[in-house]
């Protein structure tokens, strides 16, 4: 197992590797974010610290004010006009919204607390840069939401054994990530049965 320390070198060797390219990317381009990332956004507006900062602000306001992001972490592509049941959404949202704030629980182990802020920092990046359920952004959100959701929880069911932790928490997230599976696979076969309803019987 890797120690704390190692990480926190590691992490600081690659600040540094990548500083200078960091640097002179956001001086070129205006932004840290790589420059396709920004050019898929669909705001034209130039990403500065000052809209960071706005948008850190509003960023509260308009997850509650549009859920569509939360709600399509867990939900198939598009879910939102292509007639889910809203209890479904509601769901998907709720468990979203409750593994970014993870981070916040005292003395949860590290590890689900750096997965809960990854998600976090997903989801605002979401909202404030991009401003639409776009599928092919979720899945990182949603890749880290149940780790921290399963390291949590085996947290809770076994607390004073490492072995047993690491036994639980694989099982926890391995549980999540198959219903996940499973949900996406009944969401494509629903949808292929809707595209073959309206597509080719319908004509």
């Amino acid at each position: 197992m890797v120690s704390r320390g190692h990480d926190g070198r590691a992490g600081l060797l690659a600040t540094l590797v990548y500083l200078p390219w960091l640097v002179r990317a956001w001086w070129y381009y205006g932004t840290p974010v790589p420059h396709t990332v920004t050019a898929k956004g669909l705001s034209s507006a130039k990403t500065t610290l000052g809209t960071l900062l706005e948008g850190l602000g509003s960023f509260p306001w308009r997850m509650w004010s549009d859920q569509s992001i939360l709600a399509g972490t867990f939900m198939p592509a598009y879910s939102y006009n292509t007639g889910w049941p809203r209890l479904a959404s509601e769901i998907s949202a709720g468990v979203a919204l409750g593994s970014m704030l993870l981070w916040l629980v005292p003395k949860l182990r590290w590890e689900a607390r750096v997965a809960s802020f990854g998600a976090l920092a997903g989801q605002f990046y979401l909202h404030t840069l991009i401003g639409f359920p776009v599928p092919w952004y979720l899945p990182a959100v949603m890749f880290l939401s149940p780790i921290a959701l399963g390291l949590a929880l085996a947290q809770v069911m076994v607390p004073g054994s490492a072995a047993g932790w690491r036994r639980c928490a694989g099982a926890a997230t391995a549980l999540m990530l198959g219903g996940r599976s499973v949900l996406l696979a009944g969401a494509a076969a629903w949808q292929l049965r809707q595209q073959q309803r309206s597509v080719e019987d319908g004509h």
